[in-house]
């Protein structure tokens, strides 16, 4: 939300990685730590940025405790358990994200597309910090009752969490498509195992009756003959 400000380079980034509690849901969680492993982070530190990363879910905590240990500061797991994604707990997400005291936030998470796609998307939100030290005040534009310093900390607060927000719904909603569609491959490829099996035991049976009509006529032929 705050991504068209022209902010100057970030010397701490903090990441907000969004992933599901379980698995069986193809590759939403392992392609979205793999891009924050392989591109993200390595560009941040490229450019000079110190990197923490407040992880959203148990299987992100894993994977990037497994790719980025040291980066690993706050694991948040088991938002899903009970019920489906609100404000309060984008806010409570927020809140230890903000507690890193960074220069600018990154929620990663899985844009729903349709139902069989899905995309690794980064939005971005400066600090409140950043926002008060631009030279161009990016409030100028709009007539402010109260103090500026407490709107932007507000604004600020509230960009992450809403986007924290928005993020646990894109991410449910891909995690419970990616499960249907590998639920649905898995019936498939059941479907085709269960008929190959079929296959193979019909032409096993047929094999043995025929094996066995050979033996019966053979042995009727044998006592022709020796009558």
């Amino acid at each position: 939300m705050t991504a068209h400000i022209e902010a100057p380079v970030s010397t701490k980034t903090t990441f907000v990685p969004i992933t599901t509690d379980r698995g069986l849901c193809g590759g939403v969680n392992i392609n979205l730590t793999k891009e924050l492993a392989k591109n993200l982070i390595p560009a941040e530190k490229a450019a000079g940025a110190s990197v923490e990363v407040v992880s959203v879910g148990d299987k992100g905590r894993s994977q990037v405790k497994r790719f980025n240990p040291d980066e690993l500061t706050t694991s948040i797991t088991g938002l899903f358990a009970q019920v489906d994604p609100n404000f309060g707990q984008a806010s409570c997400v927020a809140e230890e994200a903000l507690k890193t005291d960074a220069d600018k936030y990154v929620v990663l998470y899985q844009r729903y597309i349709s139902a069989i796609n899905q995309k690794v998307t980064p939005v971005e939100i400066t600090s409140s910090r950043v926002l008060q030290s631009l030279e161009v005040d990016p409030m100028n534009d709009f007539e402010i009752e109260s103090a500026r310093e407490d709107l932007v900390n507000n604004y600020t607060q509230f960009c992450l969490a809403t986007s924290i927000y928005a993020a646990l719904l894109d991410g449910r909603t891909s995690e419970i498509a990616s499960k249907m569609a590998a639920m649905d491959n898995a019936t498939r490829n059941c479907d085709s195992l269960v008929e190959k099996l079929q296959i193979s035991y019909n032409k096993a049976r047929q094999s043995i009756i025929t094996t066995e009509l050979i033996e019966i006529i053979s042995g009727a032929e044998s006592l022709k003959d020796s009558s």
